[in-house]
C-alpha cells in the first residue's frame, strides 16, 4: 500500500496509520543522517565485499601467512581506522572467496560511499598482487619431476605456496607476484629439461668407430670401456675389430670423446729380453703366470713383438712399473729400453 505524505514532517519518529516512520535529513551523494545524530551529515560507511580467486584466499589464510594478512589489514586501516576485515573460512568457502570489510563508528569528514569504495579498491589491489598459476606436467615425466623439484627446493618459502597434484599431474603455485612468477619460470624450466630428456631417450643412433688397432681395443677392454651396462641408453660392442656404439646421440658422443682422450694420453714402452723368454712368453702357462703377477697393475696390457715385450697402458707411471718387472727377464743394461709412441 502506498500512502502519500501531505506535508513535510519534522525530524524524528512519527506514526502514520499502523506504520512507524523515522524522518531524518538526507544529503545527496552522502546519504541519510543516522538517527539521533541531529542534522549534521554524520554516517557510518556501508560494508563492502570483494570477490577473489579461492586459491589466493587460501594462501592468505595459511597459518604461516600472518605477515601477509597483517600487511593487508594495516593498509586498509590507514584508509579507515577501525574497519575490520572478515576472511572466509578456508574450508567451506565457495569457488570464489568473498572478503568483507565492515566499518564501525561514524564520520562527517568524507562521504560514506567514498570510504567504502576506497577500501574496496585498496583490498582488490592488494589481492591482485597475489597470483595463482597452474603448471601442467607430462604424466611420463611426473615422478622424475617431483623428485628433482624436492631436491632443488626442499624448504617451504613464506611468500609462495607450491602444491603438487599427482592425480592431475600439475603444480599449483600461489604467492606474491614476483616470487610466484619466478617459481613458475623455474618449474617450466625443469619441465622443459625433462621433456627434452624424454624426447632424446626415444632417439637412438648406431655409429661405428673403425681404425682402432687390436692393442688399443685390448687396452679399452682392460680399462672397462665396454662395460656399459650402467650407462643409460648406451651399448658398446666390438664386431670384426670395429667398435659399434648404439644409444642416445649425446651418450654416443660423450663415450667417443672419453675413449679418444684416453687413447691420446696412453703410453707405450718396449724392452728387449732374451730370445728364450720370447719363446716361453708364447706359452699359455707363462702368460697366465705373468698376468697373475701383473694383476695389481690395472689399466695396462703387454704383448710380444720380435725380441721385445711391449707394455701399453693408461699413463706412463703404470707402464714404467710393469717395464721394471719385464726388465728382470733380459740381460741387456737398463738403458737399452726403447720408448715407442702409438
Amino acid at each position: 500500500m502506498v500512502v502519500a505524505v501531505s506535508k513535510v514532517l519534522a525530524a524524528g519518529d512519527h506514526v502514520l496509520g499502523s506504520h512507524r516512520l523515522a524522518v531524518a535529513s538526507y544529503y545527496e551523494c552522502l546519504g541519510p543522517v543516522a538517527p539521533g545524530s541531529g542534522t549534521a551529515p554524520c554516517w557510518a560507511p556501508p560494508a563492502v565485499t570483494v570477490n577473489c580467486d579461492r586459491r589466493i584466499i587460501q594462501f592468505v589464510m595459511r597459518a604461516d601467512a600472518d605477515a601477509v594478512r597483517s600487511r593487508i589489514e594495516t593498509s586498509l586501516g590507514d584508509l579507515s581506522p577501525g574497519c575490520t576485515v572478515t576472511w572466509p573460512d578456508s574450508v567451506t568457502m565457495p569457488e570464489t572467496g568473498t572478503v568483507q570489510i565492515a566499518f564501525t563508528g561514524t564520520s562527517n569528514a568524507v562521504s560514506s560511499a567514498a570510504v567504502s569504495k576506497a577500501c574496496k579498491d585498496r583490498l582488490a589491489e592488494l589481492l591482485e598482487a597475489i597470483e595463482a598459476e597452474n603448471v601442467d606436467i607430462l604424466q611420463d615425466a611426473w615422478p622424475s619431476f617431483v623428485e628433482r623439484w624436492k631436491k632443488r627446493f626442499p624448504e617451504v618459502v613464506e611468500s609462495v605456496d607450491v602444491q603438487m597434484d599427482g592425480e592431475k599431474c600439475c603444480v599449483r603455485v600461489v604467492g606474491e607476484r614476483e616470487k610466484c612468477r619466478q617459481t613458475v619460470a623455474e618449474l617450466e624450466s625443469l619441465r622443459a629439461a625433462l621433456v627434452d630428456e624424454i624426447q632424446r631417450s626415444k632417439t637412438r643412433v648406431s655409429e661405428k668407430v673403425a681404425d682402432v688397432t687390436e692393442h688399443k681395443l685390448s687396452l679399452l677392454r682392460t680399462c672397462g670401456f665396454f662395460q656399459t651396462e650402467s650407462v643409460d641408453g648406451l651399448t658398446a660392442s666390438v664386431v670384426d675389430g670395429v667398435i659399434v656404439l648404439d644409444g642416445q646421440p649425446d651418450k654416443v658422443v660423450e663415450w667417443k670423446l672419453k675413449m679418444f682422450r684416453m687413447l691420446a694420453s696412453a703410453h707405450s714402452e718396449a724392452v728387449r729380453v732374451d730370445e728364450y723368454v720370447i719363446d716361453v712368453a708364447q706359452l699359455q702357462p707363462f702368460q697366465r703366470h705373468l698376468d697373475q703377477l701383473l694383476a695389481p697393475i690395472t689399466g695396462v696390457i703387454w704383448y710380444t713383438a720380435g725380441k721385445e715385450i711391449t707394455v701399453y697402458g693408461e699413463n706412463q707411471d703404470k707402464v714404467s712399473r710393469q717395464i721394471l718387472f719385464c726388465s728382470t727377464y733380459r740381460r741387456e743394461p737398463v738403458n737399452s729400453v726403447e720408448v715407442k709412441s702409438f
